[in-house]
């Protein structure tokens, strides 16, 4: 009588067990989901900051290069060192406008130089001028300046610089 008793009991603490088991299993599940939801819906907020900024880019137009650091290369930073896959991306982007801002630049101060008769011939060389051996010194330049601030590496640069003789 007192062994079935024992084995009785026996069965009830292995079921009891199993069931704080299979509890503490599934308690463990709901964590990871929980977890998977929290990193999709920061995911989701850093994409919607980095279409906010781009809608931001497109609308705002700039005066000078102090507007034009203040506005672009400050929160493109930041948005860099948050999330490391999209550096490489933004990165193009903010040398493409850097180099077309700093070409405008440049046609107007020697618009401003030249007289009326010859501006037209003169811009058609400098724009050719500017697009091949300038933009690739100013591309250089703001990696050297990207690496010096840690956004990017030595080998992230040596990619780009590859890909743009591509």
């Amino acid at each position: 009588m007192e062994l079935e008793l024992d084995a009785e009991c026996e069965k009830i603490k292995t079921k009891q067990q199993e069931i704080e088991y299979k509890l503490a299993k599934r308690n463990n599940e709901i964590l990871k989901d929980k977890q998977k939801l929290e990193k999709m819906k920061a995911k989701m907020e850093h994409q919607h900051k980095i279409a906010e900024l781009i809608a931001q880019m497109k609308q705002t137009k700039m005066q000078n290069g102090k507007e034009f650091k203040l506005a672009y290369l400050g929160p493109l930073s930041a948005i860099i060192q948050q999330n490391k896959a999209l550096e490489v991306y933004l990165f193009r982007m903010l040398i493409f406008i850097y180099s077309r801002y700093l070409a405008i630049l440049t046609i107007e101060r020697q618009d401003n130089e030249i007289s009326e008769a010859n501006k037209f011939q003169i811009n058609q060389n400098t724009i050719n001028t500017i697009t091949e051996d300038d933009r690739k010194f100013q591309i250089s330049d703001m990696l050297k300046i990207a690496i010096n601030q840690n956004i990017m590496t030595e080998n992230d640069r040596k990619y780009l610089l590859d890909e743009e003789k591509k």
